[in-house]
């Protein structure tokens, strides 16, 4: 175990649930605030295209998806992206770690990394890929075992990573393609993916509520997909 991942268990350890959900809170209302600032929209999208631009030269070093261009396939989780920050995603590492440690299921479904995954959607993309019998370069995603939490904990640092996110994104891909390429037009297939990667179904009432990271427009996580994607092309 490294001595990052040492140094927040131990820090975690000493914290209550109470007081990582304050920490948490606080992240949060400090985020809504900001965003009542004046043009907050116009100074996120300013922002957001710098980000993108850095994200073009990672995945300029990262392999091609199977079906979709790069492009379309990292704009499913632009908005994550695009509103993720190392700060707050160390806090969510920390809660992680302390829920997993107390025996608190809740561990599997907090999300963090570049791509905000869970633990639970990794190991379902894990375990259907191995079903599917598609290789996986990444030799750690690669001998993962059904439902080894414990594993996917021990290598949480390198899942934590882009190009790792990139990897399992790819996987995704791959896993639901086929059920999707009937569609003659590619941007049907990614409209599925993209609610599929939302909300993990199809269900328009979930789909189409407000994306609630971004404050300063009631615009649906797709939407915002779609809108972000063109500002990378630009």
């Amino acid at each position: 175990m490294s001595s990052v991942r040492t140094m927040i268990f131990q820090i975690v350890l000493n914290l209550n649930v109470k007081q990582i959900c304050f920490i948490l809170f606080l992240f949060n209302i400090t985020s809504f605030y900001g965003q009542l600032e004046k043009d907050y929209c116009t100074e996120f999208k300013e922002e957001s295209i710098d980000k993108l631009k850095y994200l073009e030269t990672q995945l300029d070093q990262l392999p091609s998806p199977n079906y979709f261009s790069k492009t379309a396939l990292i704009s499913i989780i632009l908005p994550e992206y695009l509103t993720y920050s190392k700060f707050k995603n160390e806090a969510e590492i920390a809660y992680l770690i302390f829920n997993y440690s107390s025996q608190n299921e809740r561990f599997k479904t907090i999300s963090f990394g570049p791509f905000q995954m869970q633990l639970r959607f990794i190991n379902d993309i894990l375990i259907k890929i191995k079903a599917s019998k598609k290789n996986i370069k990444d030799p750690i995603l690669r001998n993962y075992s059904a439902s080894n939490y414990q594993y996917l904990i021990d290598n949480l640092e390198h899942l934590n990573k882009l190009s790792t996110q990139w990897e399992i994104l790819k996987c995704f891909e791959k896993i639901n393609v086929k059920n999707y390429s009937k569609f003659k037009d590619n941007n049907e297939s990614l409209k599925k993916l993209i609610q599929l990667y939302n909300s993990g179904g199809f269900n328009p009432k979930i789909n189409n509520q407000a994306f609630s990271k971004i404050t300063c427009s009631n615009k649906s996580y797709e939407s915002w997909c779609y809108e972000m994607k063109e500002w990378m092309l630009k």
